[in-house]
């Protein structure tokens, strides 16, 4: 069984955390929200109108619709696929992770460590790409948004950002049980 050292335990545990705040930043819908300021109205009848956007769908006044290939552009899509990578490159760095934690043999294993390594990196690099790059083409507002709302980051994008630094985390220490694991299989003098 791999030993479970502190570096072994916060990439475990940060991995867990990554993959819960991932899933709930890809499924909501609350990535940008705009209001519409209270001195204009939509219609003689609407005094107060709520905007969100997510990745899968934007909702108006609590009625939600699923955006269309055809509606989106090309930084939204790209946005949507490189956080559904980092989704599945810490699911993948978990398997791994489990794998390594529970087998014997594979305790001084670099091999299974760098694979574990290399997914961290990949769901690093891909989720704070997803981030900056939503919040790079949000902050002047969006095209699902009329431009009449006053538009903010919602909630969502704070969770995708946190899950980011949790990932950063996670990444340092798995590098670190890397080079533990190739402390121990060397000698002193060859490190």
């Amino acid at each position: 069984m791999g030993q479970m050292t502190c570096p072994a335990l916060l990439a475990f545990v940060g991995l867990h955390v990554a993959l819960v705040l991932c899933a709930v930043a890809l499924s909501t819908n609350v990535w940008m929200e705009g209001n519409l300021p209270d001195n204009k109205n939509i219609s003689s009848n609407a005094t107060h109108a709520d905007y969100t956007v997510g990745l899968w769908e934007f909702c108006f006044n609590e009625t939600c619709t699923e955006t269309t290939h055809g509606q989106q552009e090309s930084w939204y899509k790209n946005t949507r696929i490189l956080e559904t990578v980092t989704l599945a490159a810490i699911v993948v760095g978990l398997v791994l992770l489990y794998g390594f934690l529970l087998c014997k043999s594979c305790e001084d294993s670099s091999g299974i460590l760098g694979a574990i390594v290399l997914c961290n990196l990949c769901a690093v690099g891909t989720s704070i790409s997803a981030v900056a790059l939503f919040g790079k083409h949000t902050s002047s507002g969006i095209y699902l948004i009329p431009t009449a709302y006053a538009t903010e980051l919602g909630w969502s994008f704070y969770v995708a950002s946190v899950s980011a630094g949790v990932l950063v985390i996670s990444c340092l220490c798995t590098i670190r049980m890397m080079c533990l694991a190739r402390s121990r299989s060397l000698p002193y003098e060859n490190i």
